[in-house]
């Protein structure tokens, strides 16, 4: 009975920390950050065509029997939704760039392509925890636009880790990388240009 009561622990928190969710919270941060009408619009664009989008077309293989099951668990299996939600963010960037969208959704559109680009590349080859990287970045971000969020930041990238080696979709190292990972491509496209 406890185990299982663990195992349920760890699926919620893995599906209440899952990418698109990260992803998106992220997204609204940027522009609860930096308020502006057309900050707000290029948010919900964006999350439309780089999050919604992509979900929809996920749902779309796993009726299909496409893939197996909605954490892509097999890594032969990844590569199309790979590309499929690399390319809402290659598309989403273009937009937000076209209507001179403000410079931290830019840059955090920039750091979620960068990471996506990379997760396909490695997934060629490897599995690794993108639960791991959407949260590491995100967590990231927030501590250092918000400050003094170090502690829950970790808290909750540890979470996460915890809960997708528990579950048995990731190795110690799939998700150590995916932490990495996410963390460096934000500290290196967040920072200011100097």
């Amino acid at each position: 009975m406890r185990q299982d009561l663990i195992d349920q622990l760890a699926r919620g928190i893995s599906h209440l920390l899952c990418p698109p969710v990260v992803t998106w919270a992220g997204v609204l941060l940027v522009a609860a950050i930096d308020p502006s009408l057309k900050g707000w619009v290029c948010a919900i664009a964006y999350i439309l065509i780089a999050i919604l989008g992509p979900i929809l077309f996920l749902f779309g293989l796993l009726h299909r029997g496409r893939i197996s099951d909605l954490d892509i668990t097999r890594r032969g299996e990844r590569p199309l939704p790979f590309i499929a939600a690399l390319g809402g963010c290659i598309i989403a960037c273009l937009c937000l760039y076209a209507v001179g969208a403000p410079i931290l959704l830019l840059r955090f559109a920039a750091a979620h392509m960068s990471i996506m680009a990379l997760i396909f590349v490695i997934t060629l080859f490897w599995k690794i925890s993108v639960h791991s990287a959407g949260i590491a970045g995100v967590a990231t971000l927030a501590a250092s636009l918000l400050g003094g969020l170090q502690v829950l930041a970790l808290t909750s990238v540890i979470l996460v880790g915890w809960s997708r080696i528990r579950l048995g979709r990731h190795t110690v190292g799939q998700v150590i990388a995916g932490g990495i990972l996410g963390s460096l491509i934000f500290i290196l496209l967040l920072r200011p240009p100097t």
